[in-house]
């Protein structure tokens, strides 16, 4: 495996992970936009085994974050009325892509754990 900068990582891998959780984010419930999950894990596991889980790490925690602040900032403009049919659409989009979300990078621990007793096997 050829070695990933921090600067791929940046340009190349995470702005595609980005973009798939993006859409897991944001899909309509009732929508089926097709993700590669296959590439997903393989970005996944490339960045890990190239020691940037870190970097993976803090970047899905802040977009996650914002994703939430977003979704808390237009609920919070919703008439009252309708707050708890657009509350339960957002928290059922939310809990949707998590679904996906949270196996992959559940994988990235899992893939750490192999990556760390491989290397330590060698010192």
């Amino acid at each position: 495996m050829n070695a990933m900068t921090e600067e791929d990582y940046r340009t190349t891998y995470w702005p595609n992970l980005e973009k798939a959780i993006d859409h897991l984010l944001i899909q309509n419930p009732m929508d089926h936009i097709s993700i590669s999950y296959e590439q997903i894990y393989s970005y996944v596991y490339k960045c890990v085994c190239q020691q940037h889980s870190e970097l993976l790490y803090k970047d899905l925690m802040l977009k996650i974050t914002t994703h939430l602040q977003q979704v808390s900032s237009d609920l919070q403009i919703v008439p009252q009325g309708n707050f708890i049919e657009y509350f339960n659409i957002a928290l059922t989009q939310y809990t949707d892509a998590l679904q996906c979300i949270v196996p992959v990078f559940i994988y990235m621990v899992c893939i750490l754990m192999k990556c760390s007793s491989f290397e330590y096997s060698f010192h």
